[in-house]
């Protein structure tokens, strides 16, 4: 028995509707366009607003005033060249740069201004000079000349008594302008203002649309359809397209779509399909969610992703491209009533599929045409489904039922009894997989537990015992056991609950790998899948395993929600490999995933909106590449062949950047140089999108805060990351974007930021508190220094106070020495009655007196008068001891005695000790040479020299003397010495040295180096 389904393909489309939960408050939505970076505009009762593929946004203008606003009936909304928005209302032109967020206007006090703001526009169209045609209500239309910025009105070409409502301008591919009213066309010469009216009768003309590839202007009306005007012949063709639908419809707007489409908005909306002459109609529904529900529609937009935007009365709807390409095909019997498949399979040589009935029998379905047909079981009609189907490795076709196998007639399309099968046991429901093996052998099990084989050479059927291929399953009551695969080598692969078994059929060999802990949470799986890696990968309810060999030894892994694999659902069904590639698609609870095994990551999830069922649990994949998924009542059929994946991304734009909820302006972010953000400011908020609008709430996101992180983040849906509690430093975000397809972002977004440190924590803080810290330091060990200085000043002022005194008590002890020895002298020349050379001697002592008080109170004197104390003090010894001794003084031609100074009367003692202890015992007349060299310009050297006994026989005489007499001008001398060193910091050197000739004692010579000072007196 064969009965026809109602069956005809249609391709699916799915709606995205807009509404308060995505931000877009209005019912009305009039016009919409696209600006150079991709963010969609939109003109509403209240205004404009901006969506970046997830989120609306309110933009309100700056310049708004009572009477000329934007915010009241925002019509007409174009991006021009230079990427500014044009702003019509009913009372106002305004223009708005996205990137700046500035909003300007014309000046409304030159007359035409002012004409084109009171004109109520309608909208905006550009040429291929650049110019803007404004096309308006109430005063036809103006043309703006962005190279002076000037506004050209051209109500003068409307013919009189006609309406100047203008609702398009148009410059055709030939280079003509029109302009379209409801009453008809223009054909004008935006030069000369020449024009030629074509007027069409009864003012029917709602709206236009210049189709270039056709080269047509396409006319919308109020009751005549679509009219085509062409610009070559200026001749209209009263009918573009004829259908009684088009004609008993308001057509409000038009425009050309994606794969030769013509779209028609009204109450409902049309499609033209261009290619099969065929018209399909979207009435507006609030049932489904993917139905569309703008009513009323007055705008068409296109975007440059092909997406269709359907603008209206009752809200904003878009059709994205991406979710036209799946085509269904209903499955309902003429009486009435849907199925759900209870088993699928391909029919060799056709494009044929075979569906197994719960209720009974088989639909036979050509994937193709369409074309259907029921055939039913001919033993239990209407009581007894068939619940499998398999080929044999001959190609033959198999049904089985709960006790029969049939073979499926392929060009009789009936079913024909083969054998009965000795089954026991009770199915508890459908069979659910089945594989043949290489020797003819089909396996097959069912949900409830239990695996059969039927050995289709022979038609033997047995069942295979859990427990007798597991001896750890003997206390087991589960004896579930699903066939699953054939892989490439021939080996069999079953599931379990949990576990994972494979068998060798030409070994007759069983492998048990349920011991893995790995598989302890495999949990009804009931599908497996070898990929072209020779992986294994295994679908159940806990996720998706991979299992594979690597150096022998199995390795096993577990994908689930968690891991990074991209998976949106824990409950995977089915998984199949795709014909010609190495990518799988596996069936879950949240639509049907393309996997890609190598990568290890999905890359396309198709669901609901894109004219799949949001649960999957079966489909197949034809060898000619078409996926067909099955669900109540319905095939749906995507053609890998010709499926258009979205392969749409571009960088992503940050939409929005706020500092504790306060809004940064866009030019900011989109400035080189880094953004400067308080310390104490530190929250941070980012909303950004890919502006993918084909399927945009699928798009995923991931981010790297350089300076922060290490790692991307895990990709996810949110648009909006945000920070806190930054350290201060220097920060760039990279953002990217993954779109539907699994298609990362060409470039990375880049927003360089620095959390500025608080002023005491900044560099130039630290170096001038360090400056001021050493500043203080300094002064301090300066002034410390200064004191310690002022101190040691003070203390060598007192210690040379002291020397001074010291230094004159000294010279007034010498002073009596002299004047003691001196007095002796005058007292023998006294007693021997030599009064000649008493009075001789005492001339000499007073001249000598008179120079020692001339330098009593002075520690330097001149050289020169040093030399002249010596003189005087030698000659009077030598008086007194009757000429014992010559002197002989030798004085450095280069010393200038007359400047250069010493300590007084420093020589003296040593020349009166030559003379007393060195001349006065020798037997005959001795020698005594005084010498003053210059050893530098601050040394001089005194040398002086006797010929006498020597210091050696002088101590011995005086040791002998009885009266010991003590010498005081030695010890004097030396004292001074010292304390001369100490007072002057200077270091007065005194060398004496024994002479020997013939090996006797020859004498005395000392040596002394004195610092000598210059007067400037």
């Amino acid at each position: 028995m064969v009965t026809s389904l109602i069956a005809q393909p249609e391709r699916n489309f799915r709606f995205m509707n807009f509404g308060i939960k995505d931000g877009m408050p209005e019912k009305y939505v009039y016009c919409a366009t696209q600006d150079s970076m991709g963010y969609m505009w939109f003109g509403t009762v209240s205004g404009l607003y901006r969506y970046d593929g997830h989120n609306f946004k309110y933009f309100k203008s700056t310049i708004n005033k009572p009477g000329r606003t934007i915010a009241n009936v925002l019509q007409a909304v174009f991006c021009d060249q230079a990427g500014n928005l044009w702003l019509g209302s009913l009372n106002d032109l305004q223009w708005y740069n996205p990137q700046l967020n500035t909003f300007w206007s014309p000046d409304e006090n030159i007359k035409e201004v002012l004409d084109v703001k009171n004109s109520n526009i309608l909208h905006f169209s550009t040429d291929s000079k650049n110019q803007i045609w404004v096309s308006t209500m109430n005063n036809a239309f103006f043309k703006f000349n962005p190279k002076d910025s000037s506004f050209t009105h051209f109500k003068k070409i409307i013919p009189n008594k006609l309406s100047s409502a203008t609702w398009r301008v148009f410059e055709t591919s030939n280079g003509n302008y029109y302009s379209v009213h409801s009453h008809g066309l223009i054909h004008f010469n935006p030069d000369n203002y020449k024009f030629k009216h074509y007027p069409f009768p009864g003012n029917q003309i709602s709206n236009a649309y210049y189709d270039k590839s056709l080269n047509k202007i396409l006319l919308t009306t109020y009751e005549k359809g679509i009219l085509a005007f062409n610009p070559e012949t200026n001749t209209l063709d009263k009918y573009f397209f004829n259908n009684e639908t088009l004609y008993k419809n308001h057509l409000l707007c038009l425009a050309k779509g994606p794969d030769d489409k013509i779209w028609i908005g009204s109450y409902p909306l049309f499609a033209i399909d261009l290619t099969q002459k065929d018209l399909k109609i979207f009435k507006p529904e609030i049932n489904s969610e993917y139905s569309l529900k703008s009513s009323k529609i007055c705008n068409l937009f296109i975007d440059r992703q092909q997406n269709i935007w359907i603008c209206s009365y009752n809200g904003l709807s878009m059709l994205s491209r991406d979710n036209q390409q799946i085509y269904s095909l209903p499955l309902v019997l003429k009486t009435g009533g849907s199925f759900e498949p209870s088993g699928i399979l391909e029919v060799p040589w056709t494009k044929e599929l075979l569906i197994g009935n719960p209720g009974s029998g088989l639909f036979n379905i050509d994937r193709n045409s369409g074309e259907s047909c029921l055939i039913a079981n001919p033993l239990e009609a209407g009581n007894n489904a068939i619940k499998n189907l398999f080929k044999s490795n001959k190609g033959i076709v198999y049904a089985i039922d709960d006790k029969n196998l049939f073979r499926y007639l392929i060009h009789e399309k009936k079913l024909v009894p083969v054998s009965t099968l000795n089954i026991k046991d009770k199915f508890a429901d459908r069979f659910v997989n089945n594989v043949v093996d290489d020797n003819n052998k089909v396996y097959f099990g069912y949900r409830s537990g239990g695996c059969y084989t039927l050995d289709l050479n022979n038609f033997k059927l047995s069942k295979i015992i859990k427990s007798e291929i597991d001896t750890s399953n003997v206390n087991n009551k589960d004896n579930t056991l699903i066939p699953c695969l054939k892989d490439s080598k021939g080996i069999l692969w079953f599931t379990s609950n949990p576990g994972l078994y494979s068998y060798d059929s030409k070994l007759n060999r069983w492998t048990n790998y349920s011991s893995y802990p790995e598989f302890s949470n495999l949990n009804q799986a009931y599908s497996l899948e070898e990929d072209v890696y020779g992986h294994y990968w295994i679908v159940s309810l806990n996720g998706l395993y991979e299992f594979y060999f690597e150096d022998l030894k199995p390795v096993v892994k577990n994908y689930n929600q968690d891991s990074k694999v991209g998976l949106n659902d824990g409950y995977l069904y089915q998984i199949k490999k795709e014909p010609g590639t190495d990518k799988l698609w596996i069936a879950s609870g949240k639509g049907l995933i393309r996997f890609d095994p190598r990568m290890k990551k999905v890359l396309t999830i198709l669901g609901q909106q894109h004219g799949f069922s949001d649960i999957i649990y079966e489909f197949i994949i034809t060898d000619d590449r078409k996926l067909c998924q099955f669900d109540i009542g319905v095939l749906n059929i995507l053609d890998l062949n010709s499926y258009k994946f979205n392969n749409y991304i571009q960088p992503v734009q940050i939409s929005s950047f706020k500092i504790e909820d306060k809004e940064i302006s866009l030019q900011d972010i989109f400035s080189n140089e880094p953004y400067h953000i308080e310390y104490s400011k530190n929250f941070l908020s980012f909303e950004f999108s890919s502006l993918n609008m084909s399927n945009s709430n699928q798009v995923k996101y991931t981010y790297l805060l350089e300076g922060n992180d290490k790692e991307w983040s895990e990709p996810h849906n949110r648009n909006y990351i945000s920070f806190s509690g930054l350290k201060p430093s220097k920060y760039v975000l990279h953002l990217k974007a993954i779109n539907n397809s699994g298609i990362e972002s060409s470039s990375i977004t880049k927003f360089p930021f620095i959390i500025t440190p608080p002023f005491w924590n900044t560099w130039w803080f630290r170096s001038l508190f360090l400056t001021f810290l050493g500043g203080i330091v300094i002064f301090f060990l300066r002034f410390r220094i200064q004191n310690i200085k002022q101190e040691e000043k003070q203390k060598q002022e007192f210690q040379k106070k002291i020397g001074d005194v010291e230094m004159k008590a000294l010279r007034a002890q010498m002073n009596p020495h002299f004047i003691f020895n001196s007095l002796n002298s005058v007292q023998k020349y006294i007693l021997k009655k030599d009064h000649h050379t008493a009075a001789q001697y005492l001339t000499k002592f007073a001249r000598l007196m008179r120079l020692i008080l001339d330098h009593s109170d002075q520690n330097y004197i001149m050289i020169s008068s040093e030399l002249e104390l010596l003189r005087l003090y030698i000659e009077m010894e030598s008086l007194r001891f009757d000429q014992a001794f010559v002197c002989h003084f030798e004085i450095d031609p280069k010393l200038n005695a007359e400047v250069s100074e010493i300590p007084s009367m420093l020589v003296q003692p040593y020349v009166e000790n030559a003379i007393w202890h060195g001349l006065l015992h020798k037997e005959e007349p001795g020698n005594l040479y005084l010498k003053f060299l210059l050893k530098s310009e601050d040394l001089l050297e005194v040398v002086i020299e006797d010929d006498g006994i020597g210091r050696t026989k002088a101590t011995e005489l005086k040791s002998k003397q009885v009266l010991k007499k003590k010498s005081y001008g030695m010890q004097i001398t030396g004292s001074r010495i010292a304390i001369l060193n100490r007072i002057h910091q200077i270091e007065t050197k005194i060398i004496i040295e024994d002479l020997v000739k013939d090996n006797k004692p020859s004498g005395t010579r000392i040596t002394i180096t004195i610092p000598i000072k210059t007067s400037m007196s």
